[in-house]
């Protein structure tokens, strides 16, 4: 499944399989205001759908306060 998003992020390392140190060029993701956000890490995260199987979001940047 391919969700076309091109950044995943997640405000919690709950359900966070592993994760990474942020490279230099990782370090800050830009929103809508062009802001900059803090990544503290990048994760692979597998999410339980209701059908059962698991949705794998590989290179989730995980920001604590992100609006």
């Amino acid at each position: 499944m391919d969700l076309g998003a091109t950044t995943y992020i997640s405000v919690s390392m709950q359900g966070c399989l592993r994760c990474r140190r942020p490279t230099e060029a990782e370090k800050f993701i830009y929103v809508g205001d062009r802001k900059a956000v803090e990544v503290h890490a990048i994760g692979h995260f597998n999410l339980l759908m209701k059908t059962g199987m698991y949705l794998e979001l590989n290179e989730t940047f995980i920001v604590p306060s992100f609006r």
